[in-house]
């Protein structure tokens, strides 16, 4: 019996020294006291085993595999438990350990203190699970926590955190132990059955590549240092004593630690400890004269009980040996492993290009510059993939990108670490058809769990069912109703019913049957309180039923057939995951009762707790991963990408239940847990050391200068560090490079993406390298790229510009004449090619049920048209309207028109009938506020909906273009209002908005705003269809008028007045827009005006004039109208010339874009030389006015008026 330490920097061959001596002992074939071949074993942590195997049977060969073993400290536990029983009760994994604590939590419930409610937090049953587990990998059991929450003054956190756990923690291992082993556990079972085995009697054991052990760890060493002939534990240290006054560096302290633990323990054992083997890997010496010495100056003979201090071995020097070491190759690596983090330090003076530093300008960048430089010293410096490794601090952050550049690279690779499995189909899959009942058939759990692609339905009707569902608001029992769905399937609203919504009705119908069967089935092997069994059954026959389990299946043969073995290994395992899991709540739950909801919180975290681990496909290929993996294999190449502030070495803040605090009251109170955040600094420090130290020949250190949303990163102090120790390593910069250089020979699709970039330079009128034009025939030449290169030409040419219509193609698009509508006329003025794709192509938005702004307002115009309609009918007059009457009206009419809908938005919801009653109110409010402005002026509606149209009371309005086509404009007045006089009939045009949109002459001028002059201009000229008996000239303008439909919100002081808030009322729902400048005309208008009217825009001055007003005289509103009909004019004639340009307006604070649809077809971009906005100057009234009559003087030629034209 024996303990032995072997310890040395990284690199000095401490693994090498181990594999030898097994070697040797295989030779020799040495035998125990019983006559039996002397077990050999290696104990390495989990994620090196593969690796030591390898390593093993190369130095070994083939007798070595048979004869030494390589094991972890778990698989040593199933090898005894094999021998001396204890495998006979399952093991609860991670997923099952996971249901059972959200199990715990609510039953626990109201016994808990402060973790009541936090089960259903995201992440905090794995923050449970990891305290629970380092519980027992510090053996304290629940009973301890509980004495220490006693312990603990009463008022602080730690107390009542304490009292939770132990209460948690209790009742895991309750339930647990019933009819489950706990993978934490394993050592603690395999500490007591060690007693019980012999099949490591008398064995020789080798542990190598920790550099701490846990408390359960200690107790296993314990044991088998008391059956074994003698344990070699070998540690990363070149000093094994911890005096504080000793020049060891800092980054050793951890590991220093773990070796006076091991002393302690061998003394306590009372075993003794041989002669310490310092290897350094430079010479043959052996320093150690004499035995060692107890901490009392006595002799250690062979088997005497006393043990060594650390000091002791390391004021004795120990034995060195020289064996092959990690950087024969490369005497840069060696002189910076031996002074990293060390002080004083070494200058390394010599030129090397061993080390490499670059910066990037962000992380895409990084990863191209390394994939370049793998290409490179594959290429030039004869490395294999497979001797490379690339490594970062936050794989989650590269792994997307590395598997885009990587592939484009032509790089193999294999993305090691273990992978979530809640964004994979099946689960996804799984827990939507659970969701589906949970929240009562909701369109977003519907269709995700339709789209998993496991379904069979063909992806057309499911899209037709899709745009369906969300156009008729289609949720709950809707779904599950026996009789078909009728509802109509023109998806524009219109009434009129398709040819083809019969064939379209058969579809979607039959699309919703086989999602709902199925389902449905499930439903009622589960609606109410089940048994968990009877929940997982029904699940398992869901994936049967519905193909998913046979889809599977297909899926990883089809992926293994085309050579990708890696998704097919992906698909097999999240499989087994599923049944695992489901097996597990049979074990955990059982004949327990369920209800879906819980059933799907439990079924959630079990899937949580579980990550795929993938093996590598291949043995030729680049690893990619975390850190602190990068010591898995041999490596001879280490990329370390990442190597900012704050990154590497990382933030150690943790996600623990247990603060820095609470670790250190538990120390004092004598319970031991890992370290705290200064401890856990200096394992950092120790981590990025052994990663500096990993490879043999070639280091990379890299970092990007920016982020993803371009903020500004700084360079860790690793990067200092090495340029410190390192002087001749340059810092190598891509961050800007020289666009007329070459870049280094790397792969064909990124260096053809170069070249694209470079002749895209020569056609802006730049240069470039003459390489690259050699570099262009080189692809011309060979068939796979030939098409590409015409393609790259013919998009130098390219312009993001729709090409113009020919003048048939409009005519047939548009028509002769072209029937439109004067709102259209103003969306062709705001970008041309907006209305083309909108009217001209009639590509719509995909209706969805809902009720927005602009429904609204259509539902109150519809409203506020009726009653007035019903008034007229009834010869009511506006004045005699009282507020009861008028609620009473409009309560009748609203839910006359929701019942005249069937299925409609407004009764759809509880939240639509409370909508539909605000809107009650608003209309009351209106109506009443309609009544107001007429009893207060002279003015009388002359007319309601007012049409221009083939049926209406007026015809279309008429345009003639000089081509000899015509556009007809068609549309509604929601209000003409008129007045008698003696200079003939005055009239007002007055249109209902639920905005509050204002009227500017500038909108005008530019033609954004042409409605309401236009439909005053039409009046104006068919005096009889108002039924005046006049001719033009008796009709005169009086005003155009917007009237807001809402219920606004005022600001008032506290102790306004009930006058001066409705004043305040009425002044915000005055109505805008533009009325004639003529104060007794004004008056007419509002009888009451003293000062600023309330009814309209207009102010009168104590003296009597017109103040500050949106006013114009007659001769201005004659321009007005000619300016807009020449507008229409050239509008038109633009429409049937077919230009359908993309060429936006822009005001200083206003875009066409803001609002539009149709972004994602245009692709407007203002970065390309063809895209600019039609930018249109703000205009104050008095330059529009001088503008309009400038342009009516001369007469200019509508195509010369610039604002319509495309901008610059």
């Amino acid at each position: 019996m024996g303990l032995r330490i072997v310890y040395g920097r990284a690199g000095s061959g401490k693994s090498s020294f181990c594999y030898n001596e097994i070697r040797e002992k295989v030779s020799s074939d040495e035998k125990t006291g019983d006559g039996i071949l002397k077990p050999l074993l290696l104990i390495v942590p989990e994620q090196f085993s593969l690796q030591a195997e390898k390593n093993l049977a190369r130095i070994t060969g083939a007798s070595g595999i048979y004869r030494a073993e390589v094991l972890s400290f778990r698989r040593l536990a199933f090898r005894v438990f094999s021998e001396v029983g204890g495998v006979t009760r399952r093991h609860l994994d991670a997923a099952g350990k996971s249901m059972l604590l959200f199990r715990i939590l609510d039953k626990l419930g109201s016994e808990l203190k402060i973790f009541t409610r936090a089960a259903q937090r995201k992440g905090f049953i794995d923050t449970l699970s990891d305290a629970i587990t380092e519980f027992k990998r510090y053996d304290i059991s629940p009973e301890e926590l509980l004495e220490a929450s006693r312990e603990t003054d009463d008022g602080l956190l730690l107390k009542d955190k304490l009292h939770d756990l132990s209460l948690i923690y209790s009742e895991f291992e309750k339930q647990l132990h019933r009819n489950y082993l706990d993978a934490d556990d394993d050592l603690l079972e395999l500490y007591k059955k060690l007693d019980l085995s012999t099949q490591y009697d008398g064995a020789e054991i080798w542990i190598d590549e920790f550099s701490g052990f846990t408390p359960q760890e200690y107790k296993v060493i314990g044991k088998l240092l008391n059956k074994a002939e003698r344990i070699t534990i070998c540690l990363c240290t070149d000093y094994l004593s911890s005096d504080p006054n000793d020049n060891a560096p800092m980054v050793f302290g951890p590991v220093r630690k773990t070796a006076e633990k091991l002393l302690r323990l061998a003394k306590q054992e009372g075993i003794p400890v041989e002669k310490p083997v310092r290897l350094d890997g430079v010479v043959l010496r052996d320093s150690m004269q004499g035995p060692a010495v107890s901490p009392s100056g006595t002799v250690i003979q062979p088997g005497a009980t006393a043990a060594p201090t650390a000091d002791t071995l390391a004021s004795s020097g120990g034995t060195s040996r020289g064996i092959s070491i990690r950087f024969k190759d490369s005497e840069a690596l060696g002189h910076l492993e031996r002074n990293f983090w060390k002080y004083p330090y070494t200058r390394y003076t010599k030129p090397t290009d061993d080390i490499c530093i670059t910066a990037s300008a962000n992380l895409y960048s990084e990863v191209e510059d390394t994939a370049r430089d793998i290409l490179r010293i594959c290429r030039d410096n004869g490395f294999r993939f497979r001797d490379i490794a690339v490594t970062m601090r936050n794989p989650d952050s590269y792994s997307s990108i590395v598997k885009s550049v990587f592939t484009r690279y032509g790089i193999p690779y294999f993305l090691d670490g273990k992978r979530d499995i809640d964004g994979h189909p099946l689960i996804v899959f799984i827990l939507s058809a659970l969701e589906i009942f949970a929240n009562n058939w909701s369109y977003e759990a519907v269709f995700r769990y339709a789209k998993t692609g496991f379904l069979s339905i063909e992806r057309d009707d499911l899209d037709l069912l899709e745009n369906y569902v969300l156009a008729n608001g289609i949720r709950g029992n809707m779904w599950t109703r026996e009789d078909d769905w009728d509802y109509p399937v023109e998806y524009s609203g219109s009434k009129e019913t398709s040819e083809r919504e019969p064939e379209l009705l058969a579809r979607i119908n039959a699309a919703r049957r086989e999602l709902t069967a199925p389902l449905m089935t499930f439903r009622t092997k589960t609606k109410g309180g089940v048994k968990a069994v009877t929940f997982c059954t029904a699940l398992y026959n869901l994936l049967c039923e519905t193909g998913a389990a046979k889809r599977i299946e297909e899926l990883s043969e089809m992926f293994a057939d085309t050579g990708m073995l890696d998704r097919a290994n992906e698909y097999r395992q999240v499989w087994n995951i599923v049944m695992s899991v489901f097996t597990q709540i049979v074990e955990v739950l059982g004949d327990e009762m369920i209800g879906t909801l819980r059933f799907s919180d439990i079924l959630a975290a079990g899937f949580a707790g579980h990550k795929m681990a993938l093996i590598p496909p291949s043995l030729d290929q680049v690893l990619v991963g975390s850190i602190e993996r990068a010591r898995s294999h041999d490596i001879k190449a280490l990329y370390i990408l990442g190597a900012n502030e704050g990154v590497l070495p990382g933030n150690q803040g943790g996600d623990s239940l247990l603060s820095d605090s609470d670790r250190d009251s538990l120390t004092r109170i004598g319970l031991e847990l890992a370290g705290n955040t200064q401890i856990r600094i200096l394992e950092e420090r120790f981590m990025i050391y052994m990663a500096l130290g990993t490879p043999s020949k070639y280091l990379w250190l890299s970092y990007p200068t920016a982020d993803r949303d371009g903020r500004a990163l700084r360079p860790s102090r690793v990067i200092s560090e090495v340029k410190r120790i390192m002087p001749v390593v340059a810092v190598k910069s891509t961050v800007i490079s020289d666009p007329e250089s070459l870049p280094q020979p790397s792969a064909p699709e990124p260096i053809f993406d170069e070249m694209v970039s470079q002749l895209r330079r020569i056609y802006d009128g730049g240069r470039i390298h003459d390489g690259w034009k050699h570099i262009y025939g080189w692809f011309c030449h060979r068939a796979e790229w030939k098409d590409k290169c015409r393609t790259v030409l013919s998009g130098f040419d390219y312009t993001n510009q729709a090409k113009s219509l020919s003048r048939d193609k409009a005519v047939k698009l548009y028509g002769n004449p072209v029937y439109t509508s004067v709102s259209r006329m103003e969306a062709y003025a705001a970008c041309p090619f907006s209305f083309f794709v909108r009217y001209g192509l009639k590509a719509k938005e995909r209706k969805v049920f809902s009720f927005e702004q602009v429904d609204a307002g259509t539902f109150m115009h519809n409203i506020i048209d009726e009653f007035s309609r019903m008034l007229a009918k009834k010869g009511r007059r506006w004045q005699d309207l009282d507020e009861k009457e008028c609620r009473e009206e409009v309560s009748k009419l609203v839910d006359r028109y929701l019942a005249s809908k069937g299925r409609n938005v407004l009764g759809s919801s509880k939240r639509y009938l409370y909508l539909s009653e605000m809107l009650k109110r608003t209309l009351v409010k209106s109506i009443m506020l309609i009544k107001k402005h007429i009893a207060d002026s002279n003015f009388e509606p002359a007319g309601y909906e007012v049409e221009f149209g083939r049926n209406g009371r007026y015809p279309e309005i008429t345009i003639e273009l000089p081509s000899g086509e015509t556009v007809r404009l068609m549309g509604r007045i929601d209000r003409i209002d008129t007045m008698e006089s003696e200079e003939g009939t005055y009239l007002r045009i007055i249109d209902y908005k639920s905005g509050s949109r204002a009227l500017k002459l500038g909108d005008i001028y530019y033609g954004l705003q042409l409605q309401l002059i236009t439909y005053l201009d039409a009046v104006l000229g068919q005096p009889a269809k108002l039924g005046s008996g006049g001719d033009t000239a008796k009709l005169l303008p009086a005003g155009v008028l917007y009237f807001r439909l809402t219920d606004p919100l005022i600001r008032c002081g506290r102790n306004s007045t009930e006058e001066e808030i409705e004043r305040a009322i009425l002044k915000e729902l005055r109505m805008k827009g533009l009325v004639l400048a003529d104060v007794k005309l004004i008056k007419d208008m509002d009888k009451n005006i003293s000062g600023d009217s309330l009814i309209i825009p207009a102010r009168i001055k104590k003296d009597g004039t017109l103040g500050k007003s949106s006013a114009a005289t007659q001769e201005q509103f004659r321009e007005l109208c000619g300016h807009v009909r020449d507008l229409l004019g050239a509008i038109g004639k633009n429409i049937l010339d077919g230009n359908v340009a993309v060429s936006p307006y822009k005001t200083p604070k206003m875009t066409a874009c803001k609002y539009c649809s149709y972004s994602s077809v245009c692709q407007f971009d203002t970065a390309m030389r063809d895209n600019r906005y039609r930018f249109l100057a703000d205009l104050d009234d008095s330059e529009v006015w001088r503008l309009i009559r400038e342009q009516r003087r001369t007469a200019l030629p509508m195509r010369d008026r610039r604002y319509l034209e495309n901008g610059d």
